[in-house]
């Protein structure tokens, strides 16, 4: 029995079977989300004041990219019950935003899609 977890040298029967001990790799990004969570208050806000006020092209697709790749993190509250998903569909019909945009929406309906399977429930319903 390995005693350390995030031993750089995991016993040989963790290769063929599947341990219920957390890896390092897991409780790293267990330790990511649980930040990340406590912090996004400040984080949404500065997103949503981009989305919503700005007029620079490069500054939205680049908040828009980095909301693409963090909304699988986002607690569903900041999603569904703010104003980013009427945000993103906005800024969809545009060209120059329609890719990420549309990148953003996908993981919006794959939070949606976690979010019902987990019987969590938002206002949006």
């Amino acid at each position: 029995m390995n005693i350390y977890p995030c031993s750089p040298h995991p016993p040989l029967r963790t290769y063929t079977t599947c341990s219920p001990v957390p890896t390092c790799a897991q409780a790293k990004t267990r330790e990511l989300k649980t930040t990340l969570n406590a912090e996004f208050r400040a984080i949404h806000e500065l997103c949503m004041f981009v989305l919503s006020s700005s007029r620079k092209p490069e500054l939205l697709r680049s908040t828009l990219a980095a909301l693409a790749a963090y909304l699988s993190w986002v607690p569903p509250g900041y999603i569904f019950e703010s104003a980013l998903v009427p945000a993103l569909l906005e800024l969809f019909p545009q060209p120059p935003f329609r890719n990420t945009a549309l990148q953003c929406l996908t993981e919006v309906g794959q939070h949606r899609q976690q979010s019902d399977k987990s019987g969590v429930k938002s206002d949006t319903t």
